[in-house]
């Protein structure tokens, strides 16, 4: 076994791609990462919110989603058109929209709809924010309402690049086009 392990560390040492490969390779990759990823995840990411409720509850809504450390609601913006818009200009990465009745349904104790939209274009950016929209449609309890619901009432203009993404109460779907 000895004769075996100086045999190959011999090797090893004169042939010094061997040594680089060994040694230096993971020693750069190790370098290299940790560099890159210094400080962390990104926090505080803009989000906007189509609030058309207006009531106590969505307050308190917009005010728990702001509370999550990706998110950071900076802009309450009329209608979606609105908030695509911002989207499209890179002012947001993602916005939450809450339609007119929300609060009457909870307190009927319906499943109120809420959508949500992420700019998966920032992959680690959509990624996250959907994470935080989605863990706080599910705490709400809201329920899934299909992309195209939008769409036929004339809700959502054309874009590029977007996804839309619809909370179920009990399984979210990532539901994603190239139009919005």
């Amino acid at each position: 076994m000895k004769k075996v392990f100086l045999r190959e560390l011999r090797r090893i040492c004169t042939r010094p791609i061997y040594l680089f490969c060994m040694v230096g390779v993971p020693l750069f990759c190790t370098l290299l990462l940790t560099t890159l990823m210094g400080q962390g995840l990104p926090a505080d990411m803009p989000v906007g919110l189509v609030d058309l409720d207006n009531s106590v509850t969505t307050r308190s809504l917009a005010s728990n989603l702001d509370a999550f450390q990706n998110t950071h609601i900076v802009e309450h913006y009329a209608s979606p058109e609105e908030a695509i818009h911002a989207m499209r200009r890179g002012e947001i990465y993602a916005f939450y929209y809450v339609p007119e009745g929300t609060t009457r349904k909870l307190l009927r104790q319906e499943a109120p709809t809420v959508s949500f939209y992420t700019n998966n274009a920032y992959l680690m950016a959509g990624s996250l924010l959907y994470k935080d929209m989605r863990t706080m449609s599910e705490l709400m309890g809201g329920r899934r309402r299909p992309l195209g619901a939008l769409r036929q009432r004339g809700n959502l203009g054309t874009g590029h690049g977007f996804s839309a993404t619809d909370c179920d109460r009990f399984a979210c779907h990532r539901q994603s086009g190239t139009q919005l």
